[in-house]
């Protein structure tokens, strides 16, 4: 029988890094499932709402994405305002199956919370995001697109420097390293928290280096001129 061997933790997270996000195996699914179901909606969250009729028919009209304001409200049609802060969405599902009965004969409703994350620096596709409570830190830059390497500038200065990635929380700053050969399994497990920034600094040069760069050209440069000059005489 063939050995199987698990991807390791560097690899899985150069996978992440590069912005290839990995097929979500059945047991993760439901892991994300029940994060979902269990996690308390805030401020700041966006509730997409889906409904329909008893015979399953889309009711457009008052479905839709609605962002939970800073009173802990969302508005929906025909109902008006609905406190959802500190709920989860299976208590929130229930309140909307009680709210619209008026409306509907026994609707059917699902409902999906994501979490805003802005993510800015050196990272393919800087923006605001909206991920699902169980995505991580690393989650949430390959849903940026992955951070910026050598590779993406031609070898050029201002790729991302993995190794003090900031996240913002809360307005505490916490410095994370993600290169691969220094993550510690704790710190792929950080899950994101709704409004966190996630800024990815690009990494710079030191002057010592940058200095004998230039004296290493100049030194180039004077040979080439010293056999140029020898060739001419």
């Amino acid at each position: 029988m063939p050995a199987h061997h698990t991807p390791s933790l560097a690899l899985l997270l150069l996978v992440a890094l590069a912005g290839v996000l990995p097929v979500s195996a059945g047991a993760q699914e439901n892991a994300e499932a029940f994060e979902e179901a269990t996690y308390s909606i805030r401020p700041g969250d966006r509730v997409e709402v889906a409904f329909f009729s008893q015979t399953g028919e889309a009711l457009p009209q008052v479905a839709g994405e609605k962002l939970v304001n800073r009173s802990g409200r969302i508005y929906l049609p025909l109902v008006g305002a609905v406190d959802v802060a500190g709920m989860d969405t299976e208590a929130l599902r229930e309140t909307l199956e009680d709210r619209f009965q008026a409306f509907f004969d026994e609707p059917v409703i699902d409902v999906a919370v994501g979490l805003r994350v802005n993510l800015t620096g050196a990272v393919r596709n800087p923006g605001n995001y909206y991920l699902p409570p169980s995505a991580t830190v690393v989650d949430a830059l390959a849903y940026g697109g992955g951070t910026i390497t050598e590779l993406d500038l031609g070898g050029g200065q201002g790729a991302a420097d993995a190794g003090r990635v900031q996240v913002v929380r809360n307005g505490a700053t916490t410095v994370v390293d993600l290169r691969p050969d220094r993550v510690t399994q704790e710190t792929v497990n950080m899950q994101i928290q709704s409004g966190d920034w996630i800024h990815v600094p690009r990494r710079t040069r030191s002057v010592w280096r940058e200095n004998m760069q230039f004296i290493s050209n100049v030194v180039s440069l004077v040979g080439s001129v010293t056999a140029l000059v020898i060739l001419l005489n």
